[in-house]
């Protein structure tokens, strides 16, 4: 029976007690007690359905929740193993790295002392590049006086062998006169 039933009817009783002029005090305050009653338990019963829908909900949010958890679990179980296959190899390329940035060190060294020599052997190569160039010209003047030298004597030689040639003459016309 509704709420609005109830006090419906209970209005009718009470005005048909009223209309017999019967005393209903008692089942006034019966019928009152019981509609109080009625209408605390319906505000009760509005309340448990009300928590128990808020149950459900929770039950519902706390199994939706737990099932989140779960994927946020595996997803964190997966990205840490990814994490983890992925420092391996980065140490290693950071170990290669690091080993290589020594290496390149190191050439850097070494060029900067060959830099070093090659700069004196520079230095020496166009000293003895100048030295020889020097001496070449040495030497072409040198041929240069040498020619000369054997053209003069040769010119001497010529005017000595003409002159001794002459003498040779002249004593065999001194024979000829003489004997």
């Amino acid at each position: 029976m509704t709420w609005a039933t109830m006090v419906d009817l209970a209005n009718k009783v009470l005005a048909w007690l009223n209309g017999v002029n019967a005393d209903y005090t008692e089942l006034y305050n019966a019928v009152r007690d019981l509609l109080s009653c009625h209408a605390e338990l319906s505000s009760v019963e509005s309340e448990l359905r009300t928590r128990q829908n808020d149950e459900i909900e929770a039950v519902l949010s706390g199994d939706e929740l737990r099932a989140r958890s779960r994927e946020a679990t595996e997803e964190l179980a997966r990205s840490e193993a990814e994490y983890m296959k992925a420092t391996g190899p980065l140490s290693l390329l950071k170990d290669k790295f690091s080993e290589t940035r020594e290496v390149l060190r190191k050439l850097e060294e070494e060029s900067v002392e060959k830099e070093r020599e090659v700069d004196v052997l520079d230095v020496k190569w166009k000293s003895c590049l100048h030295s020889h160039i020097a001496i070449k010209n040495e030497e072409r003047e040198f041929d240069g006086q040498l020619f000369e030298k054997h053209r003069n004597l040769e010119e001497t030689q010529q005017r000595f062998d003409e002159v001794e040639a002459g003498v040779r003459q002249s004593i065999k016309a001194l024979l000829s006169i003489l004997c």
